[in-house]
């Protein structure tokens, strides 16, 4: 906290030394006690600390991811016309690249096709975990992207994806392509 102490601004009076008739003493005692009756005041100014403003950033930061990986699921699923899991849960299973791939597949039909898509049940997910074959739905979504013309700095690295490493890099990346 930190205090702060301002002045009042000056009483009023009902004579205004302004207008006196050249009264020295009289305009002068005028002033000063208009001076003598300032009174001091504390207003206490409430200002977050450096770990309270690097709570509230952090806050904002996750508030914003949340709302771009809504607003992402959201889209591939009305491109995809398929119910996805819950955001959270989609946001960790997204790592096969299956979704990705067939995702790609309507984008850039001309550089994937759908049945180029490994794994598109996901059965093979489900009973062993991934497989390093699923790595070839995340560059198929790569390349698809590349061919869009899409800017190379919203690419996520495969290791990003495959191995969990940046999500959120992924998920910015599919806000920014919708």
């Amino acid at each position: 906290k930190v205090h702060l102490v301002f002045f009042s601004s000056f009483p009023k009076y009902t004579s205004n030394p302004t207008k006196m008739t050249g009264d020295k003493d009289v305009a002068t005692s005028a002033i000063s006690r208009s001076y003598s009756s300032y009174r001091r005041r504390k207003v206490v100014v409430n200002r977050k600390s450096e770990a309270g403003m690097a709570e509230a950033r952090r806050k904002e930061q996750a508030y914003e991811y949340l709302c771009h990986l809504e607003a992402a699921k959201q889209w591939v699923e009305k491109l995809l016309h398929l119910a996805l899991p819950a955001a959270d849960v989609w946001s960790e299973s997204i790592a096969n690249g299956v979704v990705l791939c067939k995702l790609a597949a309507v984008v850039a039909p001309n550089k994937v096709k759908s049945r180029n898509v490994y794994d598109p049940t996901q059965e093979i997910f489900k009973g062993g975990g991934l497989n390093f074959r699923h790595v070839d739905n995340i560059t198929r979504f790569l390349g698809a992207m590349q061919s869009l013309g899409f800017p190379e700095f919203y690419y996520p690295e495969v290791p990003d994806v495959y191995d969990r490493k940046n999500i959120p890099r992924l998920i910015y990346c599919l806000h920014a392509l919708r």
